[in-house]
């Protein structure tokens, strides 16, 4: 039984080697968000606590990814667009079906 059992502390098992830099990013926010602290994320890892933070920073940001209105638009037409006042996808597509947008010229 190791120290950690004894004490009552959780076991975390630390990601392989081999994982990918996102998948170790991902497993420290996620063991952050469980109750783990920066100092016991960084000595599992081997890195410092400053850099465990930033891991669990880029992991959240993996977790939770950001989609914003205008993705898949080309960069003309999403300025375009905004230069017209709209904001939002919902915007768009009612200007679309009520005809004030159209795909001609």
């Amino acid at each position: 039984m190791s120290t950690q059992e004894m004490n009552g502390s959780p076991t975390t098992k630390v990601p392989p080697a081999f994982a990918s830099p996102e998948e170790r990013y991902l497993w420290v926010h996620t063991e952050y968000a469980k109750g783990r602290t920066l100092s016991e994320l960084a000595q599992a890892l081997g890195v410092s606590p400053s850099r465990a933070g930033q891991m669990n920073r880029k992991g959240e940001c993996l977790a939770n990814p950001v989609t914003y209105w205008h993705t898949g638009l080309s960069s003309q037409t999403a300025n375009r667009l905004v230069e017209g006042g709209y904001v939002s996808r919902e915007q768009v597509l009612e200007a679309v079906r009520s005809g004030e947008i159209t795909d001609r010229p």
